[in-house]
């Protein structure tokens, strides 16, 4: 039986195996260090596209199904003209196979952009022309009038009596089918009165200028958002390096002082972040973080701990990556604690999973805090947000996507009479480039509460240091024995004028600093370390002036620009405010050496 199930489906498993192949022939991954991770996750993968092949080829079998008399069946690869058969069940083997790969593909375009999709690929303009003109349903429908017609054929042509062992080995195929269909990857996406629940969601390259009235005038879910809410519009990151900027905004803790600079976890990071501080005061937490900004794998047993991916996670991850029918067999709420590599997919977010662990926490008894990310990626927006001419521009299409996000989290919280109980922090990622201009560091924030009675604009200068313990005060939470580098708006001090902030692409691209080990980038090399930092540039934001500090190989230049009347820093007042540039000098050098316990020597800043 198992030679005939083989015979059966080979062609299937020929198509798999070829695609296969060619994927790992055109793959550019990087493994150094880690070979057997490698070279064991293609072996698993070569397996799970062994199984799809296994399952579509048997799909097709039951469709060519054949009755030769009343009591005996047989398939048609038993005749002798066996070529006729497999030129047959490639056909419906490649039909099946194709409707469920595009399906993932419309519904996640960034995934295939590593596999053998890539734009290279002559075959990848097809899939883009599917991809602009069809919906995802169109594939879905193609997959089950196949099952239809295998189950079918199956029942009506296989006897009772001497075909029981073909009809329950096909039948599995059936139902493998079936599961492959709905994996879930498919269906998309003041004075506190009491310690309230807390939403953080942090957007990609969100600008104050994204959220305007105009542009959100048909957003009732953003507009609702800013109604009874403060709205931050001087707040700085103080690095522009993306997860430098997210776990500043979740420690209050400075980057350098943590010594997170280049992106990565130090050590004991985990146990002052805003998860751990609500962990110990009875909260339930979670963190649904898209791959760039993920902190653990899965994070059903310890949500507070926050951590990277290590190493060998990422190579897996990788290795998923770079095959284009991965998600389809991965991506199921079945497999994802046995394959959870597939959650740190390039943006590849399960709306209906990720949805009902959020629904899930916001239903339960007790008081919940979670973080939502959302990467900028405004071109392949979840399906059906990627058509942008269904909108006035990518803006529209993106900020429409946003809304929806927000308004799905509002009817959860309303559905569960929480809404009035929640504070609700929608805060930008800035960063991804180099430099220090203020317009890429300015981030827009927005605290939105039911006790505000209305919304109102704070012009005042904050970092996003300062994030963390307003949104703290804003839901009446004071943490014991807890001491932050911000400072919170609520605060009777409130007024917050002097900002450092970090270029931190000369760490972040500098893999010297960091030894790689099997758990991940976690030891320091500090003699590379004290080599690059006298060559960091940084900033102090004062008011509406910033002076950047950009030191050289042969001496350290200041520049002086108005941010506030000058936004393209195009006028540099070194030369024209020299009293105010030596103030500012003089505030940043004592800011250096007193808050950082860093040391400087002729403007360079030594550790």
């Amino acid at each position: 039986m198992a030679v005939r199930v083989v015979k059966n489906t080979l062609p299937a498993l020929v198509m798999v195996w070829a695609i296969y192949f060619l994927e790992l022939l055109f793959s550019d991954i990087e493994y150094s260090g880690f070979g057997t991770d490698y070279f064991l996750q293609q072996l698993r993968v070569f397996f799970s596209y062994t199984v799809l092949g296994l399952i579509t080829g048997g799909i097709g079998a039951g469709i060519l199904a054949r009755k030769r008399k009343k009591y005996s069946n047989y398939f048609e690869s038993e005749q002798d003209r066996y070529y006729r058969y497999f030129l047959k069940n490639s056909l419906l083997s490649a039909v099946a196979l194709f409707s469920l790969t595009v399906r993932e593909l419309i519904n996640h375009p960034l995934l295939y952009s590593r596999s053998l999709l890539k734009p290279s690929f002559w075959f990848s303009g097809v899939f883009e022309f599917l991809k602009d003109k069809f919906s995802p349903l169109y594939f879905t429908v193609f997959f089950i009038i196949i099952l239809a017609m295998c189950i079918h054929n199956l029942m009506y042509n296989l006897s009772i009596y001497h075909g029981a062992k073909r009809v329950s080995l096909y039948s599995v195929t059936i139902l493998s089918g079936f599961f492959l269909l709905f994996n879930f990857g498919y269906l998309n996406a003041f004075e506190a009165k009491g310690e309230k629940n807390i939403i953080l969601i942090g957007v990609e390259d969100l600008r104050a200028s994204n959220l305007t009235d105009r542009k959100i005038s048909d957003k009732p879910a953003l507009k609702m958002l800013k109604k009874r809410s403060y709205i931050f519009s001087n707040c700085f990151s103080v690095s522009n390096e993306p997860r430098v900027n997210l776990l500043s905004t979740l420690t209050s803790i400075n980057p350098e002082k943590g010594e997170y600079l280049g992106g990565y976890r130090s050590y004991g990071l985990e146990d002052r972040t805003i998860f751990s501080i609500l962990a110990d005061n009875g909260y339930r937490t979670g963190v649904y973080s898209d791959r760039k900004f993920t902190f653990s794998r899965i994070n059903d047993e310890n949500d507070y701990l926050v951590k990277y991916p290590t190493n060998k996670e990422l190579v897996r991850s990788k290795v998923l990556l770079s095959h284009m029918i991965m998600p389809v067999i991965y991506n199921n709420r079945f497999l994802v604690k046995y394959f959870s590599e597939a959650l740190l997919l390039d943006q590849y977010r399960d709306k209906t999973y990720l949805k009902s662990r959020i629904r899930k926490m916001i239903s339960g008894k007790d008081k919940f805090m979670f973080l939502y990310t959302m990467t900028d990626h405004k071109d392949y927006l979840p399906f059906p947000y990627y058509r942008t001419e269904n909108f006035q521009s990518e803006e529209d299409a993106f900020l429409n996507y946003l809304n929806d996000e927000i308004s799905s989290i509002y009817e959860d919280l309303r559905k569960n009479g929480k809404l009035e109980s929640t504070v609700i922090c929608l805060f930008g990622i800035s960063g991804g480039n180099g430099g220090l201009k203020a317009s890429d560091l300015r981030m827009p924030l927005i605290i939105s509460s039911d006790d505000f009675d209305l919304d109102r604009v704070v012009k005042n200068n904050y970092s996003s240091l300062d994030i963390l313990p307003t949104v703290l005060d804003a839901a009446g939470i004071k943490p014991a024995g807890r001491s932050f580098d911000g400072i919170s708006f609520f605060n009777p001090e409130f007024v917050k004028q002097d900002i450092i902030v970090t270029d931190a692409s000369l760490i972040k691209n500098d893999p010297g600093i960091y030894f790689r080990n099997e758990d991940g980038f976690v030891s320091k090399n500090t003699a590379a370390e004290r080599e690059i930092y006298p060559l960091v540039k940084r900033a102090l934001i004062r008011g509406d002036h910033k002076l950047d500090i950009i030191p050289g190989e042969s001496d350290v230049e200041y520049r002086l620009y108005d941010i506030s009347g000058d936004r393209d820093e195009k006028n540099d007042l070194i030369d024209i405010e020299t009293s105010l540039a030596q103030k500012m000098r003089i505030v940043y050098e004592e800011k250096i050496i007193k808050d950082l316990n860093y040391r400087l020597m002729n403007g360079y800043v030594l550790k």
